[in-house]
This record gives C-alpha cells, sequence and structure tokens, in this order.
C-alpha cells in the first residue's frame, strides 16, 4: 500500500501488483535554496520546489512533501526539522547534525589544519581567534572555533579568543588593544569570518605591522582579489552550490531507496595569500 501510494507499484486487475512503468514522482521542498541551484538537474524521479523560510516554519507546510532540503539553516528552522524527525526524509546543507542527515562543508577541519601548521611554524606566536559577539547561535562559527581550539591544546599553546563588534571602528579599537596587550609579539590570528578582514587589513596598515612576520592572518569565505583589500588573504572557501547539488543526488537515492542515511562532510578549498 505504501508503494501504491508513492506510484512505485500499480495494482492491475488479473495481472496483480506490479512496477509501475513510468518512475515516481517525488516532491522535494528546497528551503532557501541557492540561487545557482535554479540550474541543478532534479534527481530522477524527482520535482524541487523553492520554499521560503518563512513558509517552512508555517505549522503543516511541508507535510505535503516527500523530502525537504534546509539550506545553511537557523535554530527555528532545525527545530522544526527535528520535529518532523523521521516522519520526513530530510537532509541539512552546511550544518553537521548528529541526529539528522547532512552534506556539510569541513569547517572544523579547515581551521585546524591552518592553524596547527602555522603553530608548528611560530612556536612564540600568540594565537589569537576572533569570533563574533553571539557565537553559540551560528554554528559553523563554532565549529570552525572548535578546530581552532584543538590545534592549540593539541600543541599545549595558551590562545585567546576576541569577540569583534559589528561596527568597523569598535572592531579598530579592540585589534588596536589586542596589540598594546602583546607589544613586540608575533600574532598569530585566525578569523571565524571574512567579515572582520577588512578591519584587520585597515588596523595592521594603521600599525604597522609586517604580514608574516609580525602578524599572520586567515579567515573563511573569502576569494576576494588582491585588488579588493589590497592584498592576498589567506582563506578557505566553500562550494555553497556544490553543497546543494550534492545534497539534491543524495535526497534522490534517499527517496529511491538506495541510502539508508546521509553523513557527508567536504572540504573547503584553501586560499594561500601574503597574510
Amino acid at each position: 500500500r505504501f508503494l501504491m501510494a508513492r506510484g512505485t507499484l500499480v495494482s492491475r486487475q488479473g495481472a496483480g501488483t506490479v512496477v509501475a512503468d513510468a518512475p515516481p514522482r517525488f516532491r522535494i521542498a528546497l528551503v532557501n535554496g541557492y540561487p545557482d541551484s535554479a540550474h541543478a538537474p532534479s534527481p530522477d524521479g524527482c520535482t524541487i520546489e523553492w520554499v521560503t523560510s518563512r513558509v517552512a516554519l508555517t505549522q503543516g507546510a511541508l507535510n505535503s512533501f516527500d523530502g525537504v532540503i534546509w539550506n545553511c539553516p537557523g535554530l527555528p528552522e532545525i527545530d522544526i526539522a527535528r520535529k518532523l524527525g523521521a516522519d520526513l526524509p530530510q537532509i541539512i546543507i552546511n550544518r553537521e547534525m548528529p541526529d539528522l542527515n547532512f552534506v556539510s562543508t569541513d569547517h572544523r577541519g579547515a581551521i585546524h589544519g591552518i592553524t596547527a601548521e602555522r603553530l608548528k611554524h611560530l612556536p612564540q606566536a600568540v594565537p589569537v581567534f576572533l569570533s563574533v559577539p553571539d557565537i553559540s547561535s551560528n554554528l559553523p562559527y563554532l565549529q570552525r572555533r572548535e578546530g581552532f581550539v584543538d590545534a592549540c591544546r593539541s600543541r599545549s599553546r595558551f590562545y585567546e579568543e576576541l569577540a569583534l563588534p559589528f561596527e568597523f571602528e569598535g572592531k579598530i579599537a579592540a585589534l588596536k588593544q589586542l596589540q598594546s596587550q602583546h607589544p613586540d609579539k608575533t600574532l598569530l590570528i585566525v578569523s571565524a569570518t571574512m567579515y572582520h578582514t577588512g578591519a584587520v587589513v585597515a588596523w595592521r596598515r594603521e600599525s604597522g605591522l609586517e604580514w608574516q612576520h609580525s602578524l599572520w592572518y586567515s579567515d573563511f569565505d573569502n576569494e576576494c582579489p588582491e585588488c579588493y583589500w589590497g592584498v592576498r588573504i589567506s582563506s578557505f572557501v566553500q562550494d555553497i552550490p556544490g553543497l546543494q547539488t550534492t545534497a539534491l543526488e543524495q535526497m534522490g537515492n534517499l527517496l529511491m531507496g538506495a541510502e539508508s542515511s546521509v553523513r557527508m562532510i567536504l572540504p573547503a578549498r584553501r586560499v594561500d595569500g601574503q597574510t
């Protein structure tokens, strides 16, 4: 009865129940989908419908779908996904969830790798992690922080964490205070986000610090050309459209029964710059 309701099987008088001639059509809800995914091919036997986060949070709005893909969801969306539970095949994009299917960037491993590499190269440097005021609400930032902290602990190094405010001048002031606390020390700074990079570049110029001598820096999601910041930034870049395409492929596998669960972590692409 379940397979007949899905269109996989049909009942024919005198012939019994047989596999349908045409493949079943599953409806997949793509919540807050990335624009480039409009050109991504649908999994065989599936149709994709774009749904806004506001609609997805409405009670019962997703019950008519056969599967749901959540693109970079916040905590409210994740709560809805957990309430749906096993009633509906779901995949979370770019959030590692122990209790839900996901396809995510390796936020933790990327930051861990570059931090460990630079700690080994700079045994006397002061490691500093630049976070945001409320990092607890952003799961990728938390994973990046975990990678930084674990790299420092594995080499028995003390580290500092500095939550920069949103205002540009406030960022500059906090960075100047950091420098005053460590005069004549090499600073090894790792940022949870590229949104701090403009302030770091401006502060370095004002303070006269020298890249890869008195200051080492890296961020995330930054592929700006050298003309943008005046220097090529060491960073990691994640392929959001690629994550979404992979999630669509895996959702097709879940609906067709080829996979029972999805736990995929894809590496971010590293960009080595002068910082």
